[in-house]
């Protein structure tokens, strides 16, 4: 009997147990429920904000793609082309590269809808397309370079919302159907601006080439300008090679230096030598239509000089009205580089008419210099005797060794040059493959950005909805108040 009651207990205390289970768990679960329904709208805003956030970050990245184009050779750190001109990235949207880019997309997309689309950014820390200053190592100097690596971005969503407000976003979804893939397009403005950049500025082969058909079309006086010309162009990059990298030698042995000594003496001995025969012994094919040119050259530099000594006289009568003892001795004092003070002459007008007056003379002197040869010229080729057949092919045998030489300089200078490109300065430009969108960090990053801005715009928006309902709440209370 006692184990029976004792049973009976037990099963009672367990059944008491499993009910204040069973009502906590209820009492909990109605809590949450309470919490749940009193908060949802919180609850569902943030949601809702995430969500809002996420799926605008995912339509701006997949709809955003980049190419980087990086420049290979050593004057971008100075701001420069290869050629030597200044370096600007904005000639990627010039009307030529975006025309071929079009020709390339097979005219799918016109030149203004691409150029809309298209953005241009520096791949470097500061994001500038001008010149970066930096501190060097030991913090006591700067130093300057500019970023050799650039992007280009393609993006229709995101540069029509820019443009035309988030309203436009639909239309610029249903313009990307149509329009060519992201990845076409950005190739296709990189090899077009890649081809135009190395037409522009990189000196590749065709450089030492030289339009033989014209100079041969030209009389013997004129030839020996033009090769002088043709020349004075090929030294002038020689030298700058030359001194960029004096010890570079070819695989035959063959330096810029000696390339430059081989042009000086074509210019000097073969050169000078054709040039007098054919002025002493006034060789001509066209007498009558070199002469014309000899008289227009002199008459030209005669009204020069005549002009030019007049100017020299009238700067000469302005600054005899300056004292000279007053002249000599105007000076300010000054600071130089190193902030030291020193005494500097002010920019009174006997400067401005010193350095005109100089300036007047020199051309005056040169322009009378070429008046007076041109006027020999004219004067012997008039009294000189029809040329013969004899000087004629002398001439032309003379001209045909200068031709033979430079052809020879031409063919080493291409190899030479071709070398030290590959092998030394890297002229050219890479273009990497294309990617899409943002990496990972920048995604979660621009995410949270989204979301905060959203956040941040409802709780405004909440805010001046309390702010509304508690001034109706107190205009009805007046109102109820005065009744």
């Amino acid at each position: 009997m006692k184990s029976v009651l004792e049973a009976v207990k037990k099963t009672q205390k367990q059944e008491n147990r499993q009910q204040i289970e069973t009502k906590n768990k209820k009492k909990g679960t109605g809590n949450a429920r309470a919490l749940l329904k009193k908060y949802r709208f919180l609850v569902l805003t943030i949601c809702m904000i995430v969500l809002l956030s996420v799926f605008c970050a995912i339509v701006m990245n997949l709809n955003s793609s980049y190419i980087v184009v990086v420049m290979r050779f050593s004057e971008i750190t100075q701001g420069y082309n290869p050629d030597g001109s200044p370096f600007d990235i904005y000639e990627l949207l010039s009307d030529n590269v975006v025309n071929n880019a079009c020709e390339k997309l097979n005219n799918r997309i016109d030149p203004v809808t691409l150029k809309k689309h298209i953005t241009l950014s520096s791949n470097s820390v500061a994001g500038s397309f001008n010149s970066v200053q930096e501190k060097v190592m030991d913090g006591n100097d700067n130093y300057y370079y500019f970023p050799n690596r650039y992007m280009i971005t393609y993006s229709v969503l995101s540069n029509k919302i820019k443009d035309e407000g988030f309203a436009a976003c639909f239309q610029a979804i249903c313009d990307s159907f149509s329009l060519p893939s992201k990845a076409e397009v950005l190739q296709a403005v990189a090899q077009a601006y890649s081809e135009e950049y190395e037409a522009l500025h990189i000196i590749k082969e065709d450089f030492f080439t030289v339009d033989w058909e014209y100079v041969q079309s030209l009389d013997h006086f004129n030839r020996v300008s033009e090769l002088q010309r043709i020349i004075e162009n090929f030294s002038r990059y020689v030298n700058q090679k030359y001194d960029e990298n004096v010890r570079y030698i070819s695989a035959d042995g063959i330096g810029f230096g000696e390339l430059s000594t081989e042009l000086s003496s074509i210019q000097n001995l073969d050169l000078q030598n054709y040039k007098a025969f054919i002025i002493q012994n006034a060789v001509t094919k066209d007498k009558e239509s070199l002469l014309r040119q000899f008289r227009y050259v002199y008459n030209e530099n005669s009204k020069i000089a005549e002009r030019k000594t007049a100017e020299y006289s009238v700067m000469l009568e302005g600054i005899k009205l300056y004292d000279p003892n007053i002249t000599k001795v105007t000076f300010i004092p000054s600071l130089d580089t190193d902030n030291a003070f020193y005494m500097n002459r002010t920019k009174i007008g006997i400067d401005y008419l010193t350095y005109n007056a100089n300036a007047a003379k020199l051309e005056a002197d040169e322009a009378k210099s070429t008046a007076a040869q041109y006027g020999y010229l004219e004067e012997h080729f008039s009294d000189a005797a029809p040329t013969d057949a004899g000087l004629i092919l002398s001439a032309e045998n003379m001209y045909e060794n200068i031709t033979n030489k430079i052809n020879a300089f031409c063919k080493k200078a291409q190899e030479l040059n071709k070398g030290y490109i590959d092998n030394v300065t890297y002229e050219q430009i890479l273009i990497t493959g294309v990617a899409d969108g943002k990496d990972l960090i920048s995604l979660c990053i621009l995410i949270a950005k989204l979301a905060i801005f959203t956040a941040s715009a409802m709780y405004a928006l909440y805010c001046i909805q309390q702010f509304l309902r508690k001034m109706l709440q107190r205009l009805q209370t007046r109102e109820k108040k005065v009744k």
